[in-house]
C-alpha cells in the first residue's frame, strides 16, 4: 500500500477530513469527468494532483471537481476523494482563497434567492411562454440563514482580503 505523501496533509488533518490510504490504482481516473477535460493522464490523475498539492487552498483545479462522487463509488479502498475535495473547498472558501466567481455566486443567491441572474428579458420570455412569474420570497430566509451560519461574514472577510491584496498589488506596481 502506498500512502499519499504531500505537504498539505496537515491542513487536511486540521479540518478533520478523511484520513484514508490510497493505493494510487487510478480506478477513480477512469470515471472522472474532470480527468478527461483537464488533460490529466492515468499516472497523473486529478485526485493525485489535488491531494499532492503543497497548498491545497490555492490549487488551480480544486474548484473544477464536478462533485459527481464517481471516484468514491468506484474506489476499491473506499477512499472518498470527493469528500476530501469538498472539505478542501470549504477550507479554501473560509480562508478567502476560493475563486471570485464562487463568492459572486454566493452573493447572488443570498441577494436574490436564485443561482442565476433574472433579467428583464428572462421575465419577458417567461411571460411569452405563459409561465408563472419567478417568486423570490425565499431570498429573505436565505439571507437570514446566511447570517446565522456565518456565511455572510465569510464572504465579507474574503472580499476584504481581495481588496487588501488588490491594494498590495497596486503598491507593488507603483514601486
Amino acid at each position: 500500500m502506498i500512502g499519499i505523501d504531500f505537504s498539505g496533509r496537515k491542513k487536511l488533518y486540521e479540518i478533520g477530513t478523511l484520513r484514508e490510504v490510497c493505493f494510487q490504482c487510478s480506478v477513480c481516473a477512469l470515471h472522472c469527468v474532470v480527468q478527461n477535460v483537464e488533460g490529466y493522464d492515468i499516472r497523473n490523475t486529478f485526485v493525485y494532483d489535488v491531494f499532492g498539492s503543497d497548498d491545497p487552498d490555492h490549487h488551480r483545479a480544486l474548484w473544477t471537481c464536478s462533485g459527481c462522487h464517481k471516484c468514491h463509488e468506484v474506489c476499491p479502498q473506499d477512499v472518498n476523494p470527493a469528500r476530501v475535495i469538498d472539505d478542501l473547498r470549504e477550507q479554501s472558501f473560509k480562508n478567502g482563497c476560493a475563486p471570485s466567481y464562487v463568492y459572486d455566486l454566493a452573493r447572488l443567491v443570498i441577494r436574490t434567492g436564485m443561482a442565476f441572474p433574472v433579467t428583464r428579458r428572462t421575465l419577458k420570455e417567461r411571460e411569452k411562454m405563459g409561465l408563472q412569474p419567478i417568486e423570490t420570497a425565499a431570498a429573505g430566509e436565505i439571507r437570514q440563514i446566511a447570517g446565522i451560519t456565518g456565511l455572510l461574514d465569510k464572504i465579507e472577510a474574503a472580499q476584504e482580503k481581495d481588496k487588501s491584496e488588490d491594494r498590495g498589488q497596486g503598491e507593488k506596481q507603483d514601486d
